[in-house]
């Protein structure tokens, strides 16, 4: 047997984290001296601690640490795999769109332009004859791609015995009825003669 400090110093786990485990029953102590009250813990004790360390180390909370401690048979561990690593998988996805806004601001900063992504006005303007583009894209970030594809098509059209007349004013509407974080509906627009 192992007093905690000989123990934390064995399994490279702090005392706090052993006290821890203790207190939200995922690692008791094997024996606990009745006149000093020591905490002892045992060597067959270590490969529970490794299995602690390890769900904690992929993301899993005391709950699930306890419900996969309970039920660490091959099948249920596979499904609690899987649906971890979608869940990690997920959230990899998230942070690479928050990289690509940053990216973006980046960008924007270089330029000096990034107050002109921030500010907007809301008018009502008279019809013009336009040439647009519409979309649904994965977030507002993504216009420029829109804007990108439709000077591409205006430049092959010039190309062609099609000339189009463009004027330097263009605008974007937002077809959704309310703010949505995903899957945007947006038509950029470019005013011809």
């Amino acid at each position: 047997m192992f007093k905690i400090g000989e123990f934390s110093k064995l399994t490279q786990v702090s005392i706090r984290m052993l006290r821890y485990y203790d207190e939200n029953d995922l690692l008791k102590p094997a024996q606990t001296d009745p006149f000093s009250g020591y905490r002892l813990y045992s060597v067959e004790q270590i490969p529970r601690l490794q299995k602690i360390i390890f769900l904690r180390d992929i993301g899993y909370t005391v709950a699930e640490i306890k419900g996969a401690l309970e039920n660490w048979s091959g099948d249920f561990m596979a499904d609690q795999l899987k649906n971890k690593q979608i869940e990690v998988q997920r959230s990899l996805e998230q942070e690479q769109e928050k990289l690509i806004k940053i990216e973006t601001a980046l960008d924007s900063i270089k330029k000096d332009e990034i107050g002109i992504r921030y500010n907007f006005t809301i008018k009502q303007i008279p019809s013009y004859p336009v040439i647009s583009l519409r979309r649904v894209i994965p977030n507002y970030f993504c216009e420029d791609k829109l804007w990108q594809e439709l000077t591409e098509r205006i430049e092959l059209s010039n190309k062609s015995k099609i000339e189009l007349a463009v004027t330097d004013q263009c605008f974007a509407v937002y077809h959704d009825n309310e703010f949505k974080e995903a899957d945007v509906d947006v038509e950029v627009c470019v005013v011809v003669t």
